[in-house]
């Protein structure tokens, strides 16, 4: 009796982290992402209502900031700034605050979706 409970278990558990991925995927088609145009970073992060779990600042050409990608389980979200309020631009570390990036206006939000060795691009 104790077997075929565990795996039920186990499938049970399974299936519901699997629905929460698809639920954050959903979540960002639902979202007008043009709306954000012009907005705080921080805005549309907080209307995915899902925590990244890693950032990486986008570069070009190397040392220029000019916007960072954002890492959901299997999305990417990229978001381009228009305004250098809180960041400055060129860093000749090539570091910035995530925090004073946030405070940045969108300029272009591009969202990528993995799934078996090829991106889906909305």
């Amino acid at each position: 009796m104790k077997v075929p409970f565990f795996i039920i278990f186990i499938l049970f558990f399974l299936g519901c982290s699997n629905m929460n991925r698809n639920n954050i995927y959903l979540k960002i088609n639902d979202i007008d992402i043009k709306k954000y145009e012009g907005k705080e970073v921080s805005e549309f992060l907080k209307e995915i209502n899902e925590e990244y779990f890693k950032y990486y600042f986008i570069q070009e050409p190397p040392l220029r900031l000019i916007g960072c990608m954002f890492m959901f389980n299997n999305y990417s979200v990229f978001i381009y700034i228009s305004t250098y309020n809180y960041v400055e631009r060129f860093n000749n570390e090539g570091k910035w605050d995530i925090d004073d990036f946030m405070k940045e206006k969108i300029l272009k939000i591009e969202i990528e979706r993995l799934r078996r060795n090829r991106q889906i691009k909305r």
